[in-house]
This record gives C-alpha cells, structure tokens and sequence, in this order.
C-alpha cells in the first residue's frame, strides 16, 4: 500500500493527511477508505445519488497467524440517512449486520500487508458524510472498548485494532474515530507521495472479495 490518508482535527474543521501503514511500524490498524488497497479515506466531490463504494481495511496485523473474526461497530453522520449505509460483500459465515459486526469465520483469513475484511457501499445524496468506527455491543473488549480481532490460531486471543487516522475522537462522538469523509472539499488537501512498497500477497488475498 502506498499510503494511507489520515484525518486530523483541527480548530477550524477536518484535515485529511497521509501516511504509509507498510512503513510505519504501528501494529494492528483498521479503517474504512474508498479503494481496496486502503490508500483513499477522503472525497472531495462524489457524484450526487450515486452508489459509492466503501472498504474496511485492516493492516499490519500483528498476529502471523492472521485472524478468525473481527468485530467493529460502524456508523455514520447524520446518523440517519436517506439511503443507509449497507454492507455488500462481508467475508463472514455470521454476525454480518450494520452497525454492529460480530463476525466470525469457518477458516482464518491469513496474514497479509493490507486485508479488506468487508465491502460497503452508500448512495452519496449530497453533503457531507462522515464514517466512524467504535466499540460492538456488546463488546469483546470492555476494558478498551472498540475495534479487534481473534488470532488465526487462538480464536481465544483478542488483539484490538486502532483506527488508521491521527484523529482520537469526533468531537459530537467522543466514543468513536472518525475515519472516512465524503462531499466535504474543506476537509480534503493535496497529500505528498509515499515511496512504493510492494505487497506480494495482496494479489491473491484480492482474490477471494473479486
């Protein structure tokens, strides 16, 4: 993955930025962007009344054994839109259903650079939307409630996964991070360019969501 786009609070609204989750060293990283690879996490302009393609991605797991579910809450802003949001192609044998996902598998997904572990879509009806992720309920992890996953090898052995965004809470959802903006130009800049870094394996992990 070449970069991932951050987004950052600041005084006057929300900056997006850019980071490469293959190059840095943070372990266990999750979030909603535009493309598969996870490099696009900010829109400046979609299309009124379209459908818009969203993919949650995680990165840098630190299990080797990859992991046997996941669990992330998954929510937007206006919480109530004209169309909801909806979740298209999960990777799950149960606990596919917005906005709490629960979600188990009959065999772990092995380890890779960057996984898409659900594909998303919403029908853009202009304004801007934000995407946010927080803690299930209930919650595998009550002392550190949010995101995580089970080991590959030890459905038993819970790792927690931090969002992919410098951002540490949205100011009017101070339990949850904000990862993903759409129709909001302020919020949006010009990103530098992060060296390549090959992934091998992403080829045949992109195989089994095609």
């Amino acid at each position: 993955m070449r970069r991932l786009m951050l987004l950052a609070v600041c005084l006057g609204g929300l900056i997006a930025r850019s980071a490469a989750a293959q190059t840095d060293p943070t372990p266990d990283l999750i979030g909603i962007y535009l493309d598969q690879a996870g490099t696009v996490n900010c829109t400046e302009s979609p299309a009124p009344y379209t459908l818009v393609p969203l993919y949650l991605v995680a990165a840098n797991l630190s299990e080797p054994s990859g992991l046997a579910g996941w669990e992330a809450g998954i929510f937007t802003d206006p919480e109530t839109l004209p169309v909801p949001l909806m979740l298209t192609a999960p990777l799950c044998d149960f606990g596919c259903e917005l906005p709490f996902l629960h979600v188990g598998l009959a065999e772990a997904l092995p380890r890779a650079p960057t996984m898409v572990l659900a594909r998303l879509s919403l029908i853009y009806t202009g304004g801007p939307v934000k995407l946010l992720l927080g803690a299930c309920e209930p919650t595998s992890f009550p002392d550190d409630p949010g995101p995580g996953y089970a080991a590959g090898d030890n459905p038993g052995r819970l790792v927690r996964l931090r969002a992919a965004s410098t951002v540490i809470v949205d100011p009017q959802h101070p339990d949850r991070l904000l990862v993903c903006v759409l129709g909001a130009p302020d919020w949006c800049t010009p990103l530098p360019d992060w060296p390549a870094v090959e992934t091998s394996t992403w080829g045949a992990l992109k195989q089994l969501y095609d």
